[in-house]
Parts: C-alpha cells; sequence; structure tokens
C-alpha cells in the first residue's frame, strides 16, 4: 500500500512512464483522496543503504484506482524503464484487481492507449474487454483511448481463473504475492 512518503518516487516513475501527461498527478493529494488505492512494487537493490544497515527497498512500480459505487476505475499503473518487460506490470493488475475485490468492487475498468498492444494483451488475459472508445484522449498526440471493463468481479467463473493466473504469475515470476487485508 501507498504510503505519504511514496509520492515523490511516484512522481519519478510517473514522469518516466507518461512524459506527456499534463498536468501531472499530485500523489500528495493522491493520499489523502479517500478514493484512491495505490500500491507500489518494491525492489531490494543490491547498493547499501545509506546508514549501511542493510539493503534500502527501491520503489520500481506502482498502480493505483478510485473506488467510485462500487467500480474501481483503475487511473494509473506505472513501472520504471529498466524494470519493464519483468513481469512487474502484471503483479500490478493481479494485486489492484485483489485488492478492488477486498473493497468489495463488483467491476473494474481503465483506459489504455489504442497504439499499446503489450498492455491491450495483459488486459485481455486478465478478462477485460473493449467497451468503447474516448476519441483523442490523448493530448499529446490526439490518440484514442480504449475503455475496458472487467465486468463481474465477483463471478466465481472469473475467482477461479483469477487465482489461476495469479499463482501462474507467482511461479513463472518468483513474485510473493501477499493476500490483502479482508
Amino acid at each position: 500500500m501507498m504510503r505519504q512518503e511514496d509520492a515523490l518516487q511516484m512522481a519519478e516513475i510517473a514522469l518516466e512512464a507518461f512524459p506527456t501527461m499534463q498536468p501531472p498527478t499530485n500523489y500528495q493529494r493522491e493520499f489523502r483522496n479517500p478514493l484512491a488505492h495505490y500500491i507500489v512494487a518494491l525492489d531490494r537493490p543490491s547498493i547499501p543503504s545509506a546508514g549501511g544497515s542493510g539493503l534500502a527497498l527501491y520503489m520500481v512500480g506502482y498502480a493505483g484506482f478510485w473506488l467510485l459505487a462500487g467500480e474501481a476505475h483503475i487511473v494509473d499503473v506505472a513501472v520504471r524503464d529498466a524494470y519493464r518487460r519483468q513481469g512487474i506490470g502484471e503483479l500490478l493488475i493481479a494485486c489492484t484487481i485483489d485488492l478492488a475485490l477486498a473493497f468489495n468492487a463488483s467491476q473494474a475498468t481503465l483506459e489504455v492507449r489504442a497504439s499499446n498492444q503489450q498492455a491491450l494483451s495483459l488486459y485481455n488475459k486478465y478478462g477485460f474487454q473493449e467497451q468503447g472508445r474516448r476519441r483523442r484522449y490523448y493530448v499529446d498526440n490526439n490518440e484514442d483511448a480504449i475503455i475496458m471493463t472487467l465486468e463481474d468481479l465477483k463471478c466465481a467463473d472469473f475467482v477461479k481463473r483469477f487465482e489461476e493466473l495469479k499463482k501462474a504469475l507467482a511461479v513463472r515470476r518468483g513474485f510473493t504475492l501477499y493476500p490483502p487485508v479482508r
């Protein structure tokens, strides 16, 4: 879960992942937003911490959603360039869905650039379906956003498939997935 002191690193990652986003997200404000829920992915790099008392944790990515009327609207999924293509984005999506379930959300939605085939493939893998487009949504190049929805998070078939995907992710990538507090 996001801590207030994470805001600076989140802003760094956002600038790297979304360099044309204007205005940038104010993560200090998001920390105080009762609708906002963020998770972070951490790594323990091989560089000792400043105090020499072990290894410092380093934020490599984050994801967040706003919980509105039973819907988790995923607002960000971002990973540092050096950590991409290692399954961290998928880990963040899986943990975000898990957290949405813990908050009793019945569905999840998001927008994604129409040209982002890698993200579209990941979201499809987890059951998101295209519901429409926001024409010229991205101001940097007027690209469309595809609106994607995961309709019924509580459906037994979805829950079973989701648990299988999480287990496969943990085995394939060696991640530890902590269950959210329910």
